[in-house]
């Protein structure tokens, strides 16, 4: 096997010429890809990775990871002394990146300018009187004065003229920018709406504010392999991180994975949905299954789910369950509330949804309905290529065993050993999800769905 690297942008040269040797890639559902470098022997000073580094991995000359390096980890033992680098890929940048809506103010008005913050370089010039523009002058805000002409930019430089202004302070701050609660409705939306916005945010945003774009992303694809949509409320994302506003609206769809594909310059980030996914046969004791162990969970697999949606005409959420639900939603379709095993939820019907009638049911259903093991398992993997496919996500079934035909195994993380040709997986539902009893599933529906409390005009 063949390791090249790619320092910051420079043409792929070999791994140990450079003194590093690549050990462990771990790729991971909804959490930071990362590569673990090693230093075998003190590198060049101009070759060196330290942190901030962008490093592309290639083996055998496929390239195999894309990430930024992070600071060294230093160790001692009996093998002496060790120097290691985290890599990490391109989730790490959604879990930095605020989701922050903003809007120029000026005159009383609100007025939105695309949701995001201005471009880098632009000019801005504060209108006349009675504008409610204000700027920080180092201990308070003061009002801006009218005809004052400012310079967008990623750090501030006052002395300039125009005054460059760092857009980093404005935004989702009160100022020149501010929108915190832009939406004033409550509204339900299919999980693809929200991935879609906060994707399109990340990668826009990026652009705007002059930096590389960390992955590109196909929607349209996307949205076919998240499968059915179950619709999460729709929450204010506000001042959130973009990587926990996914894993929230993820939350109702837990056979959802995702991954990045890093065979292009740019990684691309990728979500499939279980249901959607091609299986795979295992085969006890034949290769590449060297071992598992895992639990099957049927208790966790639900009879039904009823979600009523109940038209809202008083304010005092304890008449939900008491009123005339405007539509029934269930799945399968001749299951009863009141049935053992069946989970039954009451939303609010607002006029929002419209004509709108969600199979939420069978979204939830399809979700959690296939009987999954929680545990873990090696595969043996003698090609590098093949080892650096597996991947979160993966489903697999044992064949040869009746009393395991039922039972998927779905990949949460996987972790690839380069030396030993390796690759151990952990299987299960997102370990962030805590499901552990029916009860438990009970509550997370409870917490994806939310409450609705606005009073809105009925539908027609």
């Amino acid at each position: 096997m063949t390791v090249s690297l790619s320092i910051n942008g420079a043409a792929p040269v070999a791994a140990d010429s450079l003194g590093w040797s690549f050990e462990t890639m771990a790729r991971r559902n909804a959490s930071p890809d990362v590569v673990t470098l090693k230093r075998v022997r003190q590198a060049n000073a101009a070759l060196d990775i330290t942190e901030g580094t962008q490093v592309v991995v290639f083996v055998d000359g496929q390239r195999t990871f894309t990430g930024t390096a992070q600071a060294a980890q230093f160790g001692l033992g009996e093998q002496g002394s060790r120097v290691t680098v985290p890599v990490f890929g391109p989730w790490w940048h959604l879990a930095r990146l605020n989701f922050t809506r903003a809007a120029l103010h000026f005159e009383g008005v609100s007025v939105v300018a695309t949701q995001l913050p201005p471009e880098v370089g632009t000019l801005f010039t504060v209108p006349g009187a009675g504008s409610d523009f204000q700027e920080w002058n180092g201990s308070a805000w003061v009002p801006a004065s009218p005809g004052t002409t400012y310079k967008w930019a990623r750090v501030e430089n006052l002395a300039l003229s125009p005054k460059e202004i760092d857009i980093a302070k404005f935004v989702g701050a009160r100022g020149l920018l501010s929108d915190p609660n832009w939406s004033g409705m409550t509204i339900y939306r299919t999980v693809f709406e929200g991935i879609s916005e906060l994707l399109t945010y990340t990668l826009e945003v990026h652009d705007r504010l002059g930096l590389p774009v960390p992955f590109t992303v196909d929607l349209s694809q996307l949205e076919t392999d998240l499968g059915a949509t179950a619709s999460p409320k729709y929450r204010t994302w506000q001042d959130q991180k973009v990587a926990a506003c996914m894993s929230g609206l993820l939350a109702s769809k837990p056979d959802v994975a995702i991954w990045f594909d890093y065979s292009s310059e740019i990684p691309e980030l990728r979500m499939r949905s279980a249901s959607v996914e091609t299986e795979q046969a295992l085969t006890p004791g034949a290769p590449p299954l060297m071992r598992i162990q895992a639990t099957p969970r049927p208790e966790l697999k639900p009879d039904g789910v009823v979600v009523r949606w109940e038209y809202q005409t008083v304010l005092d959420a304890a008449y939900r369950g008491y009123r005339i639900p405007a539509y029934v939603d269930k799945w399968p379709l001749d299951i009863l509330p009141h049935e053992p095993g069946v989970m039954t939820y009451t939303v609010d019907y607002v006029s929002a949804i419209g004509s709108f009638k969600p199979a939420m049911a069978q979204a939830l259903m399809e979700a959690v309905g296939i009987l999954r093991a929680t545990g873990s398992m090696s595969l043996t993997m003698p090609l590098p290529q093949e080892a650096a496919q597996i991947r979160p996500g993966l489903t697999y079934r044992l064949a040869g065993d009746p009393a395991l035909n039922d039972v998927q195994l779905l990949v949460q993380d996987v972790s690839w050993n380069v030396e030993a040709g390796t690759v151990e997986c952990s299987l299960g539902y997102p370990r962030a999800l805590d499901l552990q009893t029916l009860s438990d599933l009970r509550g997370w529906i409870t917490w994806t769905m939310g409450d609705v409390t606005t009073v809105l005009t009925p539908p027609p």
